[in-house]
């Protein structure tokens, strides 16, 4: 009788996989299997659960529940009123709800209509309409009381809303955190918002400036003690602060990694809510992922389908609550309706085909997934330990404007996220992680199918403008222009002090693609044959080498 009909098979040991590997690799040494992260973590060949640590999922979620779909509107694309025709189209074709990205200041009236498209389509349960509002989140804030106090409060109790206010984001993307104080309106919401979900804790744009999985990790958690400390002087109860906040990361092309980097978080926060005196109940942090703008394309743009397909899917195994995928053109410019369509069907096939939601913790069993996550855990526990050791060097000026203490209170308030952004410890953190990436990118160690790869030399552009970052200067500008915004039966202070600018004296983070090296040599060479002339074409001589 064979083994198979026996079931006598001898013990799969790590020992006799390791004699086959000696042989295979014929005086290679071993090390030549592994890998190494950006944060230094070494990437094992083989995990047999021995070491893997994670003994307890802390923080995880535990149930079985499918995230909510969120699409893209950027106001900067076109008028709200434009948008509002957008967002419907959107709910009409199955999302959850829209993150609506601002440029600039709003009023009631700017929002009646996106407020109103999303309503529409209310049938079953509520919808969300989540914010992005970088240094405007206060405009935003008194557009909503402002909204309710003119139609009534049921225009916003039939959504779920989350402000999402984030001036250390602000602060990090745009190099002011906006006017007013966060805490304070967290304390004073008028009676109309009180279910809206005030605080957020945006790390995307960490990820997009370069950062490595520990860094975007470390980056958040330091903000968001940012804010428990803000809330806590302000009266507010531990729980409560928990319960207003949510966190938004960035999911990549690199499926094991953003499963760890998201299970990780969860199991920090967990860490310091626990620390903080939350309760059990409060300690979870509540996620939500977008697909990586750094990770998008311009040239062959249609693979960005299967790299937001790859990121969604990890976020989902991760367990996130919401999440947004980018259209796969937005990288050149405003999403075409096809593009919007894939990026929600990627979020419905997923969820109705695939059932990724449907399962509590996917990943956790993986010997890999759990050493990763209690790796990337540790290196950004570190990190954030290192940001915290800042504190009291918030960058508060010398008359005490400073950045959560209130007047008089400069350098007393543990603001190491701040001081860390100030002094450039972050940008250097960054800098060093894009540093290591562009190295790999450029000797086509880290490939990008469509650009360094496989390139479609003679495929046409479409004909739109590449995307940028909102300038500082027009976002501080729009802040300051946004201030009659303001209503006066409004209890929140207009002109409160606690998240002045802070007099910026470092470079707001950029915004860096992965393929931007090669499609700037793309776009030099198109520009030489522009005319159509073949002369123009720069040629290359590759000289064979012996070795």
């Amino acid at each position: 009788m064979t083994d198979y009909e026996t079931g006598n098979f001898p013990d799969a040991t790590r020992e006799a996989w390791l004699e086959l590997v000696e042989e295979t690799l014929a005086g290679r040494p071993f090390g030549t299997l592994t890998t190494t992260t950006l944060d230094g973590i070494e990437i094992q060949p083989l995990y047999d659960g021995d070491g893997a640590g994670e003994t307890e999922p802390s923080g995880l979620k535990q149930e079985g529940m499918a995230w909510e779909v969120l699409a893209f509107c950027d106001v900067a694309d076109d008028d709200l009123t434009a948008i509002a025709e957008v967002a419907r189209a959107e709910m009409k074709g199955g999302a959850n709800g829209i993150v609506l990205r601002l440029g600039g200041p709003v009023d009631a009236d700017d929002l009646r209509d996106v407020i109103s498209a999303i309503a529409d389509e209310n049938e079953k349960k509520q919808n969300l309409l989540a914010f992005e509002a970088g240094p405007c989140w206060q405009s935003a804030a008194f557009a909503l009381a402002q909204l309710a106090e003119a139609e009534g409060v049921g225009i916003l109790t039939g959504l779920k809303i989350s402000l999402r206010a984030d001036p250390i984001a602000a602060l990090a993307r745009h190099g002011t955190m906006g006017e007013g104080n966060l805490a304070e309106l967290v304390v004073k919401k008028p009676a109309a918002l009180r279910h809206v979900r005030t605080v957020g804790v945006d790390a995307s744009g960490f990820n997009d400036a370069g950062a490595s999985e520990a860094q975007e990790v470390a980056c958040s958690l330091a903000a968001g003690v940012w804010h428990l400390r803000q809330l806590a002087e302000a009266g507010v109860s531990i729980d409560a602060a928990c319960a207003e906040m949510e966190f938004t990361y960035a999911a990549t092309a690199d499926q094991f990694s953003t499963i760890a980097k998201l299970r990780a978080a969860r199991q920090c926060w967990h860490r310091i809510a626990e620390a903080s005196g939350a309760s059990p109940a409060a300690r979870y942090q509540r996620q939500h992922a977008v697909t990586s703008r750094s990770m998008l394309t311009r040239h062959d743009p249609m693979v960005n389908v299967l790299r937001s397909a790859v990121a969604a899917f990890a976020a989902g195994v991760a367990g996130v609550d919401s999440q947004c995928v980018l259209p796969y053109d937005i990288a050149i410019g405003a999403p075409s309706d096809d593009s919007r369509r894939l990026a929600r069907n990627i979020s419905h096939i997923l969820i109705q085909e695939s059932r990724i939601g449907h399962v509590a913790d996917p990943a956790r069993g993986s010997a890999y997934v759990q050493a990763l996550t209690q790796s990337i855990a540790e290196k950004a526990w570190e990190l954030f330990q290192q940001i915290e050791a800042k504190g009291g060097t918030d960058g508060s000026d010398k008359e005490g404007n400073g950045t959560g203490g209130g007047e008089g209170e400069s350098g007393t308030d543990g603001s190491g996220i701040i001081a860390a952004l100030k002094d450039g410890t972050i940008g250097q953190w960054l800098e060093d992680s894009w540093q290591k990436r562009a190295e790999r990118i450029v000797h086509r160690k880290d490939p990008i199918c469509g650009v360094s790869e496989f390139p479609v030399l003679d495929e046409p552009q479409p004909g739109k403008a590449a995307w940028t970052q909102v300038d500082p200067e027009s976002s501080m500008q729009a802040v300051d222009d946004g201030n009659d915004l303001a209503s006066g039966k409004s209890e929140v202070s207009p002109d409160s002090t606690a998240n002045e600018d802070i007099g910026c004296s470092f470079k707001p983070l950029p915004i860096r693609r992965f393929a931007e090296p090669f499609e700037r040599l793309r776009d030099a060479v198109d520009e030489a044959v522009s005319d159509g002339s073949e002369a123009g074409r720069p040629v290359v001589f590759l000289a064979a080498l012996e070795s």
